[in-house]
């Protein structure tokens, strides 16, 4: 993830609203915008993994690497779903199923390179792209006040933590290919 995302991110889930609580019956407190900002993450992460894996479709040689890659289309497929019907539930406004800016500037990137070089970018691309959510879900959990986003974020850390040791897996074989 870019610098400026991770400052925004820690800005918007440390500022002056992400500590506040609610008293005994109050209405149940309404998402904020740190926590609108990691479902917009999270969308537009899954779906630049999609594109990113699709493209290795088309380009890889390696058997682990496009079985990888297969995996990454139908799992962030459903977690980018499953995180727009949780944006449209928690009024995020905004919202589309794109690309983040990072993962158009590694598709623009990935795309120039093909074989052995791609299969090796590529993975190592994602060990990086899966450590960076990995570390923004854990982050983001710390300060998440509303309980269906804490939930979603809950049940994605452990789905990323697998796409870790699955590309890691994948980036070891086609570090080792022929």
């Amino acid at each position: 993830m870019k610098p400026a995302l991770v400052t925004l991110l820690a800005l918007a889930l440390t500022g002056p609203a992400a500590g506040r609580t609610t008293a005994i019956g109050a209405p149940p407190p309404t998402s904020s915008q740190s926590e609108h900002a990691i479902i917009t993450y999270v969308v537009t992460d899954s779906v630049a993994e999609v594109k990113l894996s699709q493209l290795a479709l088309q380009k890889s040689e390696n058997a682990a690497v496009r079985e990888f890659a297969r995996k990454m289309i139908d799992e962030h497929t459903r977690i980018a779903n499953e995180a727009m019907a949780l944006g449209r539930a928690q009024n995020v406004t905004g919202l589309e199923l794109k690309p983040s800016e990072d993962g158009a500037v590694s598709y623009a990137h990935l795309a120039l390179y093909s074989g052995k070089a791609f299969d090796e970018n590529f993975m190592l691309n994602n060990v990086s792209d899966h450590q960076s959510d990995i570390s923004t879900l854990r982050h983001a959990t710390e300060y998440t006040k509303t309980p269906a986003i804490l939930k979603f974020e809950e049940a994605m850390l452990p789905q990323f933590e697998m796409h870790l040791r699955l590309a890691e897996r994948a980036a070891d074989a086609a570090a080792h290919a022929s």
